[in-house]
């Protein structure tokens, strides 16, 4: 998109801003509306007028699960491509087995391990698990209503 909008409270603004954004690829309307509820709209706005730094929106979509993500994870995702922190911080994880159990030392403690990650890498993981996750609910839902529907 070219050039930027400036909200003012004008109900006609807001109407034009809509209508400019939602022919964006990466629009989504629970991200506008609850943008809108939490006073958040030209922060959201913002993001959509700048996704022409997204070299390729499909990877993106991808990658983030953007399509199953929910309104909140879909403005991280676009925040987190657009204005990626690189900063390099320490972290503690729990240690998990193959199967995704946590592992505990023989006093019953969980293991952990530090490590050290950008904050881009940290929060591009969160949200793509917190996306999949999403998405893994959505199948399960359609799989159960294609059962009922067969039996």
């Amino acid at each position: 998109m070219n050039g930027t909008l400036k909200l003012t409270p004008s109900g006609n603004t807001f109407k034009q801003l809509y209508q400019t954004l939602q022919t964006n690829p990466l629009f989504d309307q629970s991200a506008w509306e609850q943008s809108a509820r939490e006073g958040n709209l030209e922060n959201y706005s913002y993001l959509l007028q700048n996704t022409n730094r997204i070299a390729d929106v499909n990877k993106f979509k991808d990658t983030y699960h953007y399509d199953f993500a929910d309104a909140t994870n879909k403005i991280a995702a676009l925040n987190n491509e657009l204005f990626p922190d690189m900063t390099i911080e320490k972290r503690t994880r729990y240690l998990q087995d193959e199967q995704g159990n946590y592992l505990k030392d023989n006093k019953g403690n969980y293991l952990t391990e530090d490590y050290e990650i950008s904050n881009y890498e940290y929060y591009k993981n969160a949200i793509i698990e917190n996306s999949f996750q999403h998405e893994q609910d959505f199948k399960l839902k359609q799989k159960q209503k294609t059962q009922w529907i067969i039996l």
